[in-house]
């Protein structure tokens, strides 16, 4: 052996490769025969070449499943995206109309209120009324308990509570 380093096999242009011949290439070596140095180097370097270009082969299969791959997330992201908004314009769109339906049914109860609260203080009035009137004609009608007052009432129930706390 000599002191040189080991090399890898057929690194370079200047390696001492030789082909075998045809009919070897073809059959292969028979049991018993040894190649020389310079075909086991033909033949590696065969071998290395056929190994890096499958790795290139590889390498590119990578590149390609990457940018597919990137392409079908990208897709996926511009459906789910526009799922996204459909389903945001037809939440807003609801409570939109949520919003409506709710505010009108609130003003109706509310003009609903208001119409029941003046029929029942104008029926409250209506009705201390006839009591005075009847109270008139019987003296000894009884009192009832009105719960309407009238704002002059109001004033003076709140002077008197007012003036009596100590």
């Amino acid at each position: 052996m000599s002191n040189n380093k080991p090399c890898i096999w057929a690194p370079g242009q200047d390696a001492n490769i030789r082909e075998p011949i045809q009919a070897l290439k073809e059959t292969g070596w028979r049991y018993g025969d040894v190649p020389t140095a310079s075909n086991f180097n033909w033949l590696f370097k065969m071998l290395t070449q056929e190994i890096a270009s499958l790795r290139k082969d590889l390498s590119t299969q990578k590149d390609e499943f990457n940018e597919a791959i990137s392409k079908q997330a990208k897709s996926y992201e511009a459906k789910l995206t526009g799922a996204i908004d459909n389903l945001e314009t037809k939440l807003t769109t609801s409570m939109d109309k949520l919003t409506t339906k709710f505010t009108r049914r609130i003003d109706r109860s509310s003009r609903a209120a208001e119409f029941n609260e003046g029929i029942s203080r104008t029926l409250c009035f209506l009705l201390r009324e006839m009591e005075k009137t009847i109270r008139h004609y019987h003296s000894n009608f009884p009192s009832f308990p009105w719960p309407l007052h009238t704002d002059a009432e109001t004033m003076t129930a709140t002077e008197e509570t007012v003036g009596d706390r100590p």
